[in-house]
């Protein structure tokens, strides 16, 4: 079962009455009290999980609990060489740091892409980055990560760039815009902490992302003023409300979004 329900909370946060049980989690506690010993049953689901629900530690009694988290950093960097290996390749430093640069960390993604790289050249035992260029996939997902990136590097150029190739392969103005928009507030949100950021496991920890989204913050934070960011986050707003009011090609309007940010430019660029 997909997008299982049952681990999650179903109060808010700030809530301290007990925990309730709807008619969902009755009946799944009811059948996990005596399971089909003849059956296997998975449950799929995302983040938000609450291990102290009593389903949870049900389940955990009769079955097994997988985490798969995502991979990032030098983890990452570790895994990808381990299935080069695996292969009986390896790569250079360079290739790798750039094939990783351009792929998500979907392991799954990735894992076809090495796989394709140690086929490409049968004749050696290493990978280059003249094969990477040749035969790696760029994902969509890379991309936008790689537009935001350059926005927070104040990389205008470079952004506007990333931003056509990723509208070229279809990816949402919207969803873009989502995305530039969260960055930014978390550049802000890191800004206004100052020194209370602390290093990348504590800023991690106050802001609920991962610590290498935490890492690149801390280094991304320094090009920005807080009140540029201020601004980047009204921007933002600004360009939401003009695509969902069809003010202007959405490509357009993105690339003036992205030239006010990196430029500290008058919203009425967007006017």
């Amino acid at each position: 079962m997909e997008n299982a329900p049952y681990f999650k909370n179903k109060r808010k946060k700030n809530e301290s009455a007990p925990e309730t049980h709807d008619e969902g989690d009755a009946c799944l506690l009811e059948y996990l009290a005596a399971p089909n010993q003849a059956s296997c049953l998975l449950f799929i689901a995302d983040e938000g999980i609450n291990k102290q629900k009593k389903v949870f530690k049900q389940l955990g009694k009769v079955g097994q609990a997988l985490e798969f988290a995502p991979v990032y950093s030098r983890d990452l960097n570790d895994w990808a060489r381990s299935q080069f290996r695996r292969r009986g390749k390896t790569i250079e430093a360079g290739a790798l740091n750039y094939l990783l640069s351009i792929n998500s960390n979907d392991l799954g993604i990735l894992a076809g892409e090495i796989e394709k790289l140690t086929l490409f050249d049968l004749e050696t035992d290493s990978v280059t980055m003249e094969d990477v260029k040749l035969a790696a996939t760029a994902s969509v997902e890379a991309g936008v990560f790689n537009f935001i990136d350059a926005v927070c590097e104040k990389n205008s150029g470079k952004a506007i760039e990333a931003l056509r190739e990723v509208l070229a392969h279809g990816e949402p103005a919207v969803k873009v815009l989502i995305l530039l928009a969260r960055q930014v507030r978390l550049l802000l949100a890191t800004k206004s902490l100052g020194p209370e950021a602390g290093n990348q496991m504590q800023l991690a920890g106050k802001l609920g992302v991962a610590p290498y989204t935490a890492k690149k913050l801390l280094a991304q934070v320094r090009n920005y003023s807080k009140a540029e960011l201020e601004q980047g986050l009204s921007t933002c707003l600004e360009t939401d409300l003009a695509l969902k009011s069809s003010r202007g090609a959405p490509g357009i309007l993105l690339e003036l979004a992205v030239l006010c940010i990196c430029h500290n430019q008058p919203l009425d660029l967007l006017a």
